[in-house]
């Protein structure tokens, strides 16, 4: 807030002091909002360089092993095989996040949110994953509450919610062991308030559902039975660019799927965190409310940076 005190200045000043400070003030929002650009570059440029560095990896991976296939027998190019499709999904999943970023950044038009069938809805997508557990020797187990109402939300953005997650759930799983996804109502939003980061300048032109005033919410919970995270690692998992352990093969993830799951969960009106330990494994919670707050309800997306001038 910048101000003239007009009790100790005679109009005069008043007058040429006031338009000092406007143009002051003006100066001070552009400062503001290209500081603000700068980041979102900064950060592009990191996501850019570490994408390009990360997908040499896996195509590293399918290059090797396509270049000696012929010369393998039937039982090495079993696990050859298995190999290059795990890379090939790595890839698929690296193109996935980056187009999601580039659609927060570019904010396009999007249509109105849907209501959909939970145990229906979730179900059918859910079952081209289950294949995936079978192959890697795992089960996908799903678990929905009886009666959950419909739920009003952009389903895209839900299953890219559930893919990450789910995919990441059947990676650090153990062999043999289950992955479970269930859902039930609850009355709060629940969970940490999100705490705004520099990714967040990449989805700044995109506008953010909420929840309508009593809107219960829905659990979505995924759980697996493996090694527990790291209690160090737990505070910023959802920051871009944390990396976990590496996959079979040595590949990588990018570090930023997590990113991506709690910045779509927010934009749908609701949170995620994560529980972790050696007992009961990790589970990883997001909410999602059932109704949302009417269109012309919710208040105008202001100009990033600017100042108020006060006389």
């Amino acid at each position: 807030v910048i101000y003239v005190d007009s009790r100790t200045a005679s109009l005069t000043d008043l007058n040429e002091e006031s338009e000092l400070l406007a143009a002051f003030a003006g100066l001070v929002a552009i400062s503001l909002e290209n500081t603000d650009l700068i980041g979102a570059m900064q950060f592009r440029n990191h996501l850019l360089g570490s994408m390009a560095h990360d997908f040499r990896t896996p195509l590293g991976v399918l290059l090797t092993n396509l270049h000696g296939f012929g010369a393998l027998d039937a039982a090495d190019r079993t696990e050859v095989t298995s190999d290059m499709v795990a890379a090939g999904i790595r890839m698929s999943r690296m193109i996935d996040d980056t187009l999601e970023l580039a659609r927060g950044e570019a904010a396009a038009e999007q249509g109105p949110p849907v209501e959909i069938a939970v145990a229906t809805a979730v179900g059918g997508h859910i079952r081209g994953l289950e294949r995936l557990a079978l192959s890697s020797e795992r089960r996908l187990a799903c678990e929905f509450a009886p009666g959950l109402p419909p739920l009003s939300t952009r389903p895209e953005r839900l299953w890219i919610v559930l893919d990450n997650l789910v995919f990441n759930a059947i990676k650090h799983a153990p062999v043999g062991g289950t992955v479970r996804l269930s859902a039930r109502l609850r009355p709060d939003i629940g969970g940490p308030e999100r705490v705004t980061s520099r990714a967040d300048l990449l989805f700044r032109k995109e506008a953010a559902l909420r929840g309508a005033e009593g809107s219960p919410f829905v659990e979505f919970v995924v759980q697996n039975g493996g090694p527990p995270i790291p209690e160090a690692l737990l505070e910023t998992l959802f920051e871009p660019f944390r990396r976990g352990e590496a996959s079979k093969g040595g590949v990588k993830s990018t570090g930023l799927g997590l990113a991506i799951v709690e910045r779509c969960v927010s934009r749908l009106g609701g949170r995620t965190w994560v529980q972790s330990d050696a007992t009961h494994g990790t589970r990883f919670t997001f909410t999602l409310p059932v109704r949302l707050a009417p269109l012309e309800s919710r208040p105008t997306p202001q100009p990033q940076g600017g100042s108020d001038l006060v006389v």
